[in-house]
């Protein structure tokens, strides 16, 4: 596959998909597919064995420029017992043992990257709250089979995933209408199917790439290593942090901006006594589009995050897209998705 003929062509693809609902059979055996997908291209399911990753990435500014270069190695025997080294000229961390409250847009992106190279078609614990639907697209020459997931009761599709027609491989993610992986160079590794390279981009512009530069067993026992839980595991005392003051983004009426879409992505984290860090953006259609998503979300204020009813900090993710005056809509209109991370 042409990997970046494939880049050029994600933005525009989904726009394309039409959402049929299919009986309730063809739901459950869409599931099933997802479930054997998520299965097959997993680095940290059960029973596989420890292994240790070398990863190269490339960063991207929010103009699809390169920016830096860094590493990463993780060494992973399971969700307690796992380390992790990131090296680049603007962010360096080490888990466990370092500072785990590292944020900014490269922090945000290699953690990203890592979350889409070990575990690219995650598991739904409640699918029926979805509805999915199957059909074929094309990316140039290239046509791959694609599910689409969506929350029932909403029009935006919430994520969907392209595979080779024939041999099944995971090749690419949409999600949130504007963030793609693009996966490639296919390798059968530790009996998974895993891709050697992920474009991450935003509205078609790449945001970080990475390649894996080789991945083999490691025996933790004798590794000399210090392992420990490097990821926030699940907690059931957890509850979501609640938005208790929302300031909803105004589209930005002017010359340059009449007419078009624009879509904003943005993340900060959720202190326990409610207010927010410092707020990165993660990726824009235009600064204009910018400026009236930071002047609404600056002024949001939350009831923070508990664990075992203690507030405690989150990480939230939020997508506003702009959209135009048109024939079905008397007004331009903007559209808010948030989720939420320990």
């Amino acid at each position: 596959m042409c990997g970046q003929k494939l880049l050029h062509l994600l933005a525009s693809s989904a726009l394309l998909f039409v959402l049929v609902l299919p009986p309730s059979a063809a739901q459950s055996a869409i599931r099933r597919q997802l479930d054997n997908l998520t299965a097959t291209t997993s680095l940290d399911r059960d029973g596989i064995q420890p292994w240790h990753m070398r990863l190269s990435f490339e960063l991207f500014d929010q103009t699809g420029k390169q920016q830096e270069s860094g590493t990463v190695e993780e060494w992973w025997a399971g969700p307690d017992h796992a380390r992790l080294v990131i090296t680049s000229p603007s962010y360096n961390q080490v888990l466990p043992g370092g500072d785990e409250a590292v944020s900014g847009r490269e922090a945000y992106l290699v953690h990203l990257l890592l979350s889409e190279v070990v575990h690219p078609a995650p598991h739904f614990a409640d699918p029926d709250s979805f509805i999915s639907t199957v059909a074929s697209q094309s990316f140039g020459q290239i046509s791959l089979s694609c599910t689409t997931l969506s929350v029932k009761g909403e029009e935006i599709a919430l994520s969907e995933y392209c595979t080779d027609t024939n041999a099944g491989n995971l090749r690419v993610v949409f999600s949130d209408g504007m963030q793609s992986d693009a996966l490639n160079n296919i390798s059968p590794v530790l009996n998974s199917q895993i891709a050697m390279t992920h474009t991450i981009a935003y509205a078609g512009k790449p945001a970080i790439k990475g390649h894996i530069e080789s991945i083999e067993p490691f025996d933790p026992d004798h590794s000399g290593l210090q392992l420990g839980g490097i990821t926030s595991p699940h907690d059931p005392t957890l509850t979501s942090p609640v938005l208790l003051t929302h300031i909803p983004p105004t589209y930005p009426e002017t010359p340059s901006t009449s007419g078009q879409s624009g879509m904003v992505v943005l993340h900060m984290r959720i202190l326990p006594n409610g207010k927010h860090s410092a707020i990165d953006t993660i990726a824009s259609t235009g600064p204009l589009f910018t400026q009236a998503a930071l002047d609404a979300v600056g002024r949001w204020g939350y009831t923070p995050m508990k664990r075992n009813k203690v507030a405690t900090e989150s990480d939230t993710t939020i997508t506003i897209a702009f959209l135009p005056q048109s024939k079905k809509r008397a007004n331009p209109h903007v559209e808010v998705s948030e989720r939420d991370t320990p």
